[in-house]
């Protein structure tokens, strides 16, 4: 918290004129006694997602794509899917988002799901950020799928990697669409309910 001091000015004024000799101030002056205030309140911490985060999250996107493009025939849906990554440092788990891509950057034209050379990494990650909420979705993840993944049942190995990265909203969204399914083989309909999901769907979806 920005603090302004407002210093007061003290102005002595002369009296011109007259033939007396000037008094003699023969006060004692008087010591300031108080105790200077000690500031006692804790700093806040910023816990929102700032510009500057956000910018940061689609550099690292950025080196990732530099580095797939960088490969001999780079595929075409890893890419479209650097591509929503780079739309999800504005709306997700921004620093999350980063330190996947900072993964990601051990092993071109990979994915959070699809991590390869990068997987201890990407592992990491999602380690250190997984929440409650995190695990009850990933164990409607893996009872809605007909083959679960590595992972299951607590907590879905590869899609697991990509939801993290989401807002607690997206989490939330798509852990009330799964659970709510009476029967429930294929999560992807309720991935799409979610911009990211929607994204990734579309990047992976079979050729027509």
């Amino acid at each position: 918290m920005l603090r302004a001091s407002l210093l007061s000015a003290l102005v002595l004024i002369a009296g011109c004129g007259g033939t007396s000799p000037a008094g003699t101030d023969s006060g004692t002056p008087r010591a300031d006694t108080g105790t200077p205030g000690t500031d006692t309140g804790t700093p806040g911490t910023d816990t929102g997602t700032g510009g500057g985060d956000v910018a940061a999250c689609q550099a690292a996107v950025d080196a990732v794509i530099a580095a797939c493009n960088a490969e001999t025939s780079p595929p075409a849906d890893r890419l479209c899917l650097y591509a929503a990554y780079r739309d999800l440092c504005a709306r997700g788990r921004t620093p999350v988002i980063t330190a996947m891509m900072n993964c990601l950057l051990m092993d071109a034209c990979q994915s959070a799901a699809d991590p390869s050379g990068a997987a201890s990494c990407v592992a990491g990650v999602v380690s250190a950020n997984q929440n409650a909420a995190h695990m009850a979705l990933g164990a409607a993840v893996c009872g809605c799928e007909t083959s679960p993944e590595t992972g299951c049942p607590s907590f879905p190995q590869y899609s697991g990697a990509e939801l993290i990265m989401g807002t607690d909203a997206d989490v939330q969204t798509v852990t009330t669409c799964l659970t709510g399914m009476a029967t429930c083989t294929d999560p992807t309909s309720c991935y799409a309910m979610i911009p990211f999901g929607a994204a990734f769907n579309a990047c992976f979806a079979p050729a027509p």
